[in-house]
């Protein structure tokens, strides 16, 4: 017996550990997807990063540029795009660190639900990615580099929260939410729609191209996509339950008379009933700071101007969305949750959009007005006037 045991820790301290262990190097990592539709045929994009690099990073800014690398396959469908990938990958490819979608128009044209279909194929892909759209040739976006040499994964395609939190217009969209707006009955997703500005930044007196967001695509199952330019869709971020802080200028007439930075805003939709009709009162509160002023007056006054030039800038938004026939404010969806039998009525029990005039939604708006240093006591004065 006792031989036999020792036979068997022999033969056990024989095995390697781990041995089906494969070094990092010898995998490729994708970054990024991207989704195209070219001559009735899917296109896939993808980014592949040099981790290595990157774990380089943490202890100091590189020297060289990140090196980045994009492969492109094509097929009749989504899974064959993404199968033809593995002819010349060269060795075994990891979906896991995926962290960003990119898709074009074309791509959308074809069905978000196709899309989305393809990609359940792929469960290493995970739910947390963030999705964008774009007009561009995704080639161009995926090669674009960070500041100071670091690498792609330090770029807005893929930390799209930091930014939003210190400007906040359209907010970014993860994987999960446009999965859920597809399920959902009368929703609207709203994907950002990535461009390429060359003319902000400079580097060693040349332009250094880095991406930004001008506007989003509404999509909706079953519906062409619709694009939207950020000052199109600017209404919308005041609907966005996530909101961090956003500027706006202060007008009278055709005068700039200051700016004030809108904080923590609290917003609900609270759906009426009108001859039949669907009414949708969004309900808002938010804070302002006072960032400068050219003009005295009072708290009153600043609150007064700043909550119509919110509601303006909603009803806007509305005009527009309504022109194109687009839920961009997702009020069918309030609709459905709120007051179903009557959407089932309206909408032939989902089998058609809800059909919106611009007079169906009304703001309600109430600014709280927040003042630091000399302009409180210019505040002050111009209220001790009155």
């Amino acid at each position: 017996m006792l031989m036999h045991a020792t036979m068997a820790v022999l033969l056990l301290a024989m095995l390697p550990g781990c041995w089906d262990l494969k070094e990092i190097v010898n995998r490729n990592y994708i970054a990024s997807i991207g989704f195209d539709f070219v001559d009735n045929e899917y296109k896939v994009y993808v980014q592949l990063l040099d981790f290595s690099s990157i774990a380089k990073q943490a202890s100091g800014k590189p020297v060289a540029p990140a090196q980045t690398w994009i492969g492109m396959a094509e097929g009749k469908t989504v899974i064959h795009a993404l199968n033809n990938l593995y002819r010349s990958s060269q060795q075994q490819t990891d979906w896991d660190h995926v962290n960003s979608i990119l898709l074009t128009e074309r791509a959308m044209e074809q069905g978000i639900d196709q899309l989305l279909d393809g990609l359940f194929r792929f469960r290493s892909v995970r739910y947390t990615c963030w999705v964008f759209s774009t007009k561009m040739d995704i080639p161009e976006l995926l090669g674009v580099n960070s500041f100071f040499n670091q690498s792609a994964i330090r770029t807005l395609l893929h930390s799209p929260h930091d930014l939003y939190a210190q400007r906040s217009y359209i907010r970014p969209i993860r994987y999960v939410d446009l999965v859920k707006s597809a399920k959902e009955p009368g929703q609207t997703a709203r994907i950002p729609s990535l461009h390429m500005s060359e003319d902000t930044w400079l580097m060693n007196d040349k332009p250094d191209p880095k991406m930004s967001i001008d506007g989003l695509y509404a999509v909706r199952i079953g519906e062409k996509p619709v694009w939207f330019s950020e000052k199109q869709a600017a209404g919308v971020r005041w609907f966005e339950q996530k909101f961090d802080e956003s500027p706006m200028i202060l007008m009278k007439g055709t005068t700039t008379i200051g700016t004030v930075k809108l904080v923590r805003h609290t917003s609900r939709i609270q759906v009426d009933v009108e001859n039949e009709e669907p009414v949708f009162h969004f309900l808002m509160r938010i804070r302002a700071n006072l960032v400068e002023l050219k003009e005295q007056l009072s708290e009153e006054e600043l609150s007064k101007l700043t909550e119509s030039l919110i509601t303006k800038e909603i009803e806007a938004t509305m005009t527009r969305a309504v022109e194109r026939n687009t839920d961009l404010f997702q009020l069918e969806h309030q609709l459905f949750r709120q007051n179903n039998k009557l959407w089932k009525r309206l909408t032939d029990n989902g089998t058609k959009p809800l059909a919106i005039s611009r007079e169906q939604l009304r703001p309600h708006v109430q600014v709280q007005m927040q003042f630091e240093g000399r302009f409180w006591h210019l505040i002050q004065k111009q209220d001790n006037k009155g």
